[in-house]
């Protein structure tokens, strides 16, 4: 399973009870993110590439930030790995979202948020930890650790099973 796969580790805030439930709901779409996530990651261009059971990866380039805003998504859940670079993600429930920037897009399957109350904050690394997030929780995702740097992150799309 994807949590022993990775040279990272899943974050110690990751829900592992409801990703193993998720997982036996679809395991086509779990199996087929993790052979991805084993790739050459380096040697892929940005941008969307579909995955088996309704699933998708998006291959990011970027420059962490001094400032992001927190979302959060109904139907997809969300695995983030960076590949090259480091970044801080910050993660907490969706009920501590404050000062919503516009209602649920459900084309993007995406809310926005200006701030939370109460986020823990991941260091996400190749080789420290990568994250799990359902729709319950939300997240304020590429903040810088340090310096803003050069980031590619795989961000792994799963079909919420409800």
């Amino acid at each position: 399973m994807i949590l022993d796969s990775l040279k990272a580790k899943a974050a110690p805030c990751t829900d592992n009870a409801q990703l193993r439930a998720q997982y036996s709901l679809n395991p086509a779409a779990w199996d087929s993110a993790e052979k991805f996530l084993q790739s050459d990651l380096a040697a892929l261009p940005a941008g969307k590439h579909p995955l088996e059971g309704g699933a998708y990866a998006n291959v990011q380039d970027y420059v962490s930030k001094d400032y992001n805003k927190y979302e959060y998504h109904e139907n997809y859940i969300d695995i983030q790995y960076v590949a090259s670079g480091i970044e801080q993600i910050g993660i907490c429930p969706r009920e501590n979202l404050i000062k919503a920037m516009g209602p649920y897009n459900p084309e993007k399957d995406c809310a926005l948020f200006e701030e939370a109350t109460g986020a823990a904050f991941v260091t996400m690394s190749p080789d420290t930890f990568f994250t799990v997030l359902f729709p319950n929780e939300a997240h304020c995702p590429g903040l810088k650790k340090g310096d803003n740097v050069p980031v590619r992150k795989i961000v792994v799309k799963i079909p919420f099973v409800k």
